[in-house]
């Protein structure tokens, strides 16, 4: 603990790791930790997009808080009041609420992860008065009561990706590989780290709008139900494909939902993609309707979230530092946790198989008839 606070090491998820540096330049964390007692917790999900921990204080004699961190667009609509500067509590008012969207949305489009920070206290009264003891119980106390947040603080992440990134990525565009980021972050953030890393390379995305209505043009009959019909590249797809513009899109996971075939053929045509908030059910969707439309799909992960894509895509890639549930989905584990790694298999693969394809133009026909034809002679000459 005597080391600088950036030279200290931490296990962990990134995100609480940035938070906790935070936090110890506020104040250090060893001491407020010994000043409560957890007594109940909900870990961070994909689903969810925020986690929540109960504590009480160790001395007693006053109500536990509920501590609750994660999405801004999930967290706002059960929050009911904000804390200023000065640590007055006020009730969040239209001009607070869209001081703090405005805020989310420009620390969104610089490529920061932001995450609302929020909690809940009682005064004058205790619903978990008694139930300490009993973690079924507890869960559903604080399921009822985990609205009427009070609004703490933003809090901005920056996690700049690699500086190899952007050539990689640049080296797989030419090569004939399509790169879509499929990610669990708000939107504007995963657009800009996309633009940062070369994902896009447009100003101008479409989104579910675009869309929606193309195909309304192309195929304004083809919206009926379609399930289990095998889905085709239709005209609309093919114009998409075909296109001398490299074409963008930025789609949510909520807007996937109710998409039918004729939406995911156009999607599928798309030279760069950004697919944000997502979760696993949604990542094994993508993969399933790009594989649907002769794609041969590739998938990157480290998380358990990925585990389900990675298993789903022709080949899954995982992360040596990543979890363990990942690596066993997938095919191939990076061990050296290096995205460029993949360029060099890539090379290396499609050398082997230009080779191969040297050696049966060899053989077939003209090397195996060369080699055959003296063989059969001096069998039946002797």
């Amino acid at each position: 603990m005597s080391l600088p606070i950036a030279d200290r090491r931490v296990n962990g998820d990134a995100t609480d790791t940035a938070i906790l540096r935070f936090a110890e330049h506020l104040r250090p964390v060893s001491q407020a930790q010994s000043e409560y007692r957890k007594l109940f917790e909900i870990p961070f999900n994909s689903k969810n997009k925020w986690m929540l921990s109960l504590q009480e204080r160790v001395e007693g004699g006053s109500a536990p808080v509920l501590l609750i961190k994660g999405a801004p667009d999930v967290l706002l609509p059960r929050c009911s009041f904000i804390q200023d500067s000065k640590g007055d509590v006020h009730v969040l008012d239209k001009n607070s609420l869209e001081q703090l969207m405005a805020l989310q949305r420009r620390w969104s489009g610089e490529g920061q992860r932001v995450l609302m920070l929020c909690r809940r206290e009682f005064h004058g009264s205790n619903p978990f008065a008694g139930r300490e003891d009993d973690p079924a119980e507890l869960e559903v106390i604080v399921a009822a009561h985990n609205i009427d947040l009070c609004i703490v603080s933003l809090v901005g992440i920056v996690d700049p990706p690699r500086k190899d990134i952007p050539s990689v990525v640049d080296i797989c565009r030419r090569a004939g590989i399509r790169v879509f980021m499929v990610t669990g972050d708000f939107a504007l953030t995963a657009a800009a780290i996309a633009r940062q890393c070369h994902i896009i390379t447009n100003d101008g995305v479409d989104s579910i709008v675009d869309i929606r209505a193309k195909a309304l043009e192309h195929a304004p009959g083809a919206l009926a139900d379609t399930r289990g019909e095998k889905p085709v590249l239709n005209e609309c797809a093919s114009q998409v494909q075909s296109n001398d513009g490299v074409t963008s899109l930025v789609l949510s996971g909520s807007e996937l939902v109710g998409l039918q075939a004729e939406h995911w053929n156009i999607i599928c045509g798309y030279s760069e993609i950004v697919f944000a908030r997502t979760t696993p059910e949604q990542k094994l969707l993508i993969v399933q309707e790009l594989r649907a439309r002769e794609n041969y799909v590739a998938v990157t992960g480290d998380g358990v979230n990925d585990s389900p894509a990675l298993k789903a895509a022709h080949i899954g890639v995982a992360m040596g530092g990543g979890s363990e549930v990942a690596k066993e989905a997938a095919d191939m584990v990076l061990l050296d946790n290096n995205f460029s790694s993949i360029v060099v298999a890539i090379e290396n693969g499609r050398l082997v198989f230009e080779n191969l394809k040297k050696v049966l133009l060899y053989l077939l026909p003209a090397g195996s008839f060369a080699e055959f034809v003296p063989m059969l002679l001096n069998m039946s000459l002797g």
